[in-house]
């Protein structure tokens, strides 16, 4: 009987324990997701305010340099940075059946879009360009 009575004590006092701590880790679980969100919504605000200056930045380039020097300069200076944030993230390779789209993908975002803008921007003002840029996301849900 007495050896029961500690072990029974034990045992709700760990069940009673284990309880509270599941409770807490779920409390902290909860705030690191939050945080991670609060995270995530401040690097969209950052992508979206660098993006903004895209037309602007690349108009006040076009009136000093040649439009394909500044869509040349931009894709290649992306293609330089690309593999260095790919190693040390120490992302995968891709798959055989993936290359063939992301080389497609790469030469339209790489350099079709800097170069093709650039154009745009030495002979129209980045207002008009703005307007181009913010139907975009619209048109490629609508497709």
């Amino acid at each position: 009987m007495w050896v029961i009575v500690p072990v029974l004590y034990r045992l709700c006092r760990l069940t009673w324990a284990s309880k509270f701590s599941l409770q807490r880790d779920e409390q902290m679980r909860r705030g690191m997701q939050m945080k991670q969100e609060i995270k995530g919504m401040w690097y969209g605000f950052a992508g979206v305010a660098i993006f903004s200056l895209t037309l602007p930045f690349t108009h006040m380039a076009v009136q000093a340099l040649d439009p394909l020097f500044v869509g040349f300069g931009r894709g290649a200076l992306a293609g330089l940075l690309a593999p260095v944030v790919l190693w040390y993230l120490k992302a995968p390779l891709p798959s055989r059946g993936q290359w063939w789209p992301l080389l497609i993908i790469g030469l339209s975002v790489g350099f079709g879009f800097p170069v093709f803008s650039s154009i745009a921007m030495h002979s129209a003002p980045a207002s008009h360009g703005a307007i181009v840029l913010g139907l975009l996301p619209l048109a490629t849900a609508l497709v």
